[in-house]
């Protein structure tokens, strides 16, 4: 089998190449490059000659098949992107709510062959099912360039084109059927099960073991899973195949041969969780391992590791972008390469540490926990830190408590969920002990993730390079057994290393007397405030792809804050406020202060209750305010204009000694002059352009009177023009930063005199 890993893996090591670093243009002349290498080892002597030929031949195919690929798939979806006209397409899945109706996957009928595109049509498409076939007219866009920005997890799931329809289009009923249709409808049944029997709340959980599909989890769970590193539980994977065949291969013991009937099954249940990388990888690895004895061959991991990633970029190659696979093979690579050794260097430690000859079957399930952890961190981690900029260390704790509770329900649900499409009584015989592993897992994440050390942010230069560090010493603990013989001097640089990265860190952040920050939250604002001894944030609101409160909540954790002095909304509207509830679950806030208008406004209503819930004191803004936090002056303006809330809204000067932060919300320049006659407004240092800088807001009369050494504009993809040219033309005498190109923007005053 190894010769099947010496022309794999070049195959896809020139596929990862080809999608992550050369442009497109060179992919032919690296296929011609790569075939005339393989002419030249044949004059090569015995030895590495067929090997040699074996890897050229790889990497001539993976730079031919991903040019073809392109052509005869990506090609004719590219040729009708900014186009506008009829289509007809056949329904994959089941439509999912959008912002603006429904969206769902559709196979769209090309000329040459089907393309795989997200349709977008209106609220009353939600009763649309798999094997539909719809017709109708609308506007066709890249699935590569969203919202402004490149993106690639369309592109990795094989979707070349958005859709958005217009009002008008037709069904066909079940016309199409196939495999697609049968392991969407599949899904649907496991799940709508699982929801019959059980609380939504458990029920959306169970779902997402199940099938992967996280739609029913609430956002405080998934953000709780991200932070203490238990994401991967609810991402269908190989640990949820390897539950799924222990299951299957109970009755036949040992008897390898007879487990052969566990294929279609898995199979099915890759089907139904969508056929991700992450599913499809732990399928191929599972089948292979179970074929293995039937073939009389031994498992290879490289092989079997490098074969599953083959077939997958085979199919296609655009999937060598997707995060979810680069994550799962990496952590599959470091269990095979890793978790072996830690689990062998340890075991003995303890049996000579306890008196023992072996290890009891919880010590060993302790042990197996945590040494596949160690190995399934050790190449994620700093992909983990690449992609999020976050790491979790409480991983290895939290798996240790969760994955035992989570390989039950796994089982539980599953058999839940087969005997409710038999009869449902049968399932809610199993629900109370499914509902109760569920809660803890939940409660338990939940607790951890709230833990200030969970995880720590890698924004900062020591921290990335403690990560990197970790990643060379891991490897060479693998490579050389004299180091891992003296494993404790790594260990404990390592150790010392991580403390002082997070000294140096926490320095840097508080380097100055005066420390303020605009997050990149897209197309929206928060601006945060802060000294050593104060915080206090302006605004939590915006459309980025992270809930802007979760964003505000990492930032202050990582700040070593677990709770906030002042939060002031200027307004009620969802790019300023849509982040509070999320911050507010996992932040505390001492004190909320608001405008008090819109009295009908559900975001208002909903602040409010979070803010109750919590017993955070509300202060009503109807004049002008005064507010000393931790060195930091604020002075809260009342609204000084009526009728809209972009007029009602409040304004802020923020001030330690000379050094001044004004932010003014939404406000026109109508209102900035009624703000400048009457707020007394000093020169400041940091101006937050108004509206996200619209044409209408940072007027000539405001910059005039404070005349700002630096703007801010807090900014993201939008269809209204901003930044306005105007804007920029007027504060044109200033430093101009912006989130939509530099990213979250930050300033610090190490004197209170400007």
């Amino acid at each position: 089998m190894r010769k099947l890993a010496c022309f794999a893996a070049p195959f896809c090591c020139g596929v990862f190449l080809a999608q992550l670093l050369l442009p497109e243009s060179l992919w032919p002349w690296a296929a011609l490059t790569a075939l005339l290498l393989l002419g030249g080892s044949l004059f090569l002597r015995a030895g590495w000659k067929r090997q040699a030929r074996l890897a050229l031949a790889g990497l001539t195919i993976a730079f031919a098949w991903c040019t073809v690929y392109r052509l005869a798939f990506y090609a004719p979806a590219e040729a009708v992107i900014g186009t506008e006209g009829p289509y007809t397409a056949t329904v994959l899945d089941y439509p999912v709510e959008s912002a603006f109706g429904v969206r769902l996957p559709v196979s769209l009928e090309m000329d040459r062959a089907p393309v795989t595109a997200l349709l977008y049509l209106n609220q009353e498409a939600e009763a649309l099912e798999p094997g539909d076939r719809l017709t109708g007219s609308g506007k066709f866009y890249s699935a590569v360039r969203v919202q402004g920005k490149d993106v690639t997890w369309y592109t990795a799931k094989g979707i070349f084109l958005r859709i958005y329809g217009e009002e008008d289009w037709s069904v066909e009923p079940g016309a199409a059927n196939g495999p697609d249709v049968w392991y969407a409808k599949l899904a649907r049944r496991l799940e709508t099960v699982a929801g019959q029997v059980m609380d939504p709340e458990q029920a959306g959980f169970v779902s997402a073991l199940l099938t992967g599909n996280r739609a029913g989890l609430t956002d405080e769970f998934t953000t709780s899973l991200s932070r203490t590193g238990l994401s991967h539980v609810v991402a269908v994977s190989g640990m949820h195949m390897t539950f799924l065949v222990g299951l299957l291969t109970l009755p036949v013991g040992r008897q390898r041969r007879l487990s052969l009937w566990c294929v279609p099954v898995l199979i099915l249940f890759a089907g139904a969780a969508g056929f991700t990388p992450s599913i499809t990888r732990a399928v191929i690895m599972q089948i292979i391992i179970l074929l293995a004895p039937a073939l009389s061959r031994e498992n290879d991991p490289p092989t079997t590791l490098s074969f599953a990633l083959f077939l997958l970029l085979a199919w296609n190659p655009y999937a060598a972008a997707s995060i979810g696979l680069q994550l799962s093979f990496a952590s599959v690579a470091g269990i095979f390469v890793v978790s072996r050794q830690v689990y062998d260097w340890l075991s003995p430690k303890i049996c000579h540490r306890t008196g023992k000859e072996r290890l009891g079957p919880l010590g060993d399930l302790l042990i197996s926990s945590f040494s596949t952890t160690v190995g399934a961190m050790a190449f994620t981690t700093p992909l983990v830190a690449y992609y999020f900029e976050v790491v979790s260390i409480i991983a290895p704790l939290a798996n240790l408590l969760v994955l035992w509770a989570v390989s039950i329900l796994f089982g539980l649900g599953m058999l839940m969920a087969l005997l409710g499409c038999l009869w449902l009584p049968l399932a809610q015989l199993l629900a109370p002990p499914a509902s109760a592993l569920a809660v803890y897992v939940e409660e338990m994440a939940n607790w951890l993730s709230r833990l200030s050390f969970a995880a720590f942010s890698t924004r900062s230069v020591h921290l990335s390079a403690w990560v990197l560090a970790l990643l060379v010493t891991v490897i060479t603990l693998c490579l050389s057994r004299l180091l891992r013989r003296y494993w404790a001097v790594p260990a404990a640089a390592l150790a010392l290393g991580f403390c002082m990265a997070l000294l140096f860190a926490r320095q840097e952040a508080y380097a100055g007397v005066f420390n303020v920050t605009a997050l990149d939250v897209g197309q929206g604002q928060c601006v945060l405030a802060y000294t050593k001894e104060g915080t206090a944030a302006i605004d939590c609101g915006g459309s980025s792809l992270d809930d802007p409160g979760d964003l505000l909540a990492d930032r202050l954790l990582d700040l070593g804050k677990d709770e906030l002095d002042l939060l002031v909304l200027t307004h009620f509207h969802t790019d300023h406020a849509n982040g509070v509830e999320a911050l507010f679950r996992r932040i505390t806030v001492k004190t909320l202060a608001l405008p008090d208008v819109d009295e009908e406004s559900g975001l208002r209503k909903a602040i409010l209750d979070a803010a109750e819930e919590q017993g955070t004191e509300i202060l009503w803004i109807t004049d002008d305010e005064t507010a000393e936090i931790g060195g930091m002056t604020l002075r809260l303006y009342a609204p000084l204009g009526a009728g809209e809330r972009n007029e009602e809204g409040l304004s802020v000067l923020c001030s330690v000694g000379e050094n001044d932060l004004l932010v003014t919300g939404d406000m026109t320049a109508e209102i900035e002059r009624r703000l400048v006659k009457y707020g007394d407004l000093p020169q400041v240092e940091v101006l937050m352009a108004g509206h996200h800088g619209s044409k209408y807001a940072t007027g000539e009369a405001l910059l005039a009177a404070v005349r700002p050494e630096n703007v801010f504009i807090s900014v993201g993809y939008n269809s209204y023009g901003h930044p306005a040219p105007e804007v920029l033309d007027r504060a044109a005498e200033a430093d101009i930063y912006r989130t939509d190109l530099q990213g979250d923007l930050t300033i610090q005053f190490f004197s209170c005199f400007s």
